[in-house]
């Protein structure tokens, strides 16, 4: 950062001057009049870092990036983040199984190469299509309910896939199990970075890369170690396990603040925020008034990102994510 130095002279009569030096970097002489150094003003570019936050209690509004620092960064972020990584680092899991496990199953069933491929092919598919269709319903219905339910019935699937009596059962679950994929990895994208200011949001974003990250090391390491002692059907179960900790924090934990704030839900925004606040040992005025941009017309509209202001982002975005799947997926999973 680049600090400016303003002095401001006053004349003897106690009228002040305009400032007469500006200098950005390099030592200055001061001249013998010279203010005192309450007469200092230094600002940077990022002048959010020098001004303290507004105090809630003397403002009859308050924007929830303030609430957020007001309240800082603890245990309710902590949590929120914990089960963002749970549901990504299972999601990236229950994907790699496949890989490792295949091989075993394809043995067991005598399964031909065009079968392997309409499981493989089922997975990508239901994924695909349920993340459409379930982004816009998060955005209705809420963050919390779309995940719980997807969690839910992920556990589920995961059972029916590791207990599955033949190979049409097992090709259920999977079609299954890549729906409930879909649907989480379309909303926790957006869950990861609604519970911080907005200068701390890339962190749910990392929480949500790492994560991702270590489902597939770790399956991958589970498989080494595990798969050739317990067989792939208990591999599936153990390898399943962390989405259990993940319903329960779901459950417990409120809603966004965020999505209930742009939703027009303002007093249940509110009781979330008091929550994390109590969790973070911190105190909110007795009164709240959040100012949100409240547009319930278009949340979830996927004509909005067609539009002619988003067209060429979206198709922008479209085309660079399908090249980083398309080399992700194909590169670690499907090459071994």
């Amino acid at each position: 950062q680049h600090y400016f130095i303003q002095s401001n002279l006053r004349m003897s009569d106690g009228n002040r001057q305009t400032p007469s030096t500006t200098t950005e970097y390099g030592s200055i002489s001061a001249p013998d009049n010279a203010p005192s150094e309450h007469d200092v003003t230094m600002t940077t570019n990022d002048t959010a870092s020098l001004v303290p936050p507004r105090d809630l209690s003397s403002s009859s509004t308050q924007d929830l990036n303030e609430v957020y620092q007001h309240m800082g960064w603890g245990l309710s972020q902590y949590l929120y983040w914990a089960a963002t990584a749970l549901i990504s680092y299972s999601d990236y899991a229950e994907l790699t199984i496949l890989s490792v496990a295949l091989p075993s199953i394809r043995c067991e069933w005598q399964l031909s190469t065009l079968f392997e491929t309409a499981i493989t092919m089922s997975v990508f598919v239901s994924y695909a299509i349920f993340a459409v269709v379930f982004g816009r319903i998060s955005d209705i219905h809420g963050r919390k309910v779309v995940l719980t339910s997807s969690a839910l019935v992920l556990i589920v699937s995961a059972g029916v896939s590791a207990g599955a009596p033949n190979k049409w059962v097992f090709l259920g679950g999977r079609i299954v199990t890549g729906a409930c994929i879909g649907i989480n990895l379309s909303t926790v994208c957006c869950y990861a970075t609604e519970f911080a200011e907005s200068s701390l949001r890339l962190v749910g974003l990392g929480i949500f890369v790492v994560s991702n990250m270590a489902g597939y090391i770790a399956v991958n390491a589970l498989a080494l170690a595990f798969l050739h002692i317990v067989g792939w059907r208990w591999f599936i179960v153990i390898a399943s396990l962390p989405i259990l900790p993940a319903l329960v924090l779901l459950i417990y934990l409120p809603e966004s603040p965020r999505y209930l704030c742009v939703s027009g839900k303002q007093e249940q925004a509110h009781k979330t925020l008091r929550f994390m606040a109590r969790l973070n040992g911190a105190q909110l005025p007795d009164t709240l008034n959040l100012v949100c941009q409240v547009d319930t017309q278009d949340l979830g509209s996927y004509k909005t990102l067609f539009s002619k202001q988003f067209r060429n982002s979206t198709i922008c975005l479209a085309v660079m994510y399908f090249m980083d799947i398309f080399l992700e997926f194909g590169l670690i999973i499907f090459l071994p």
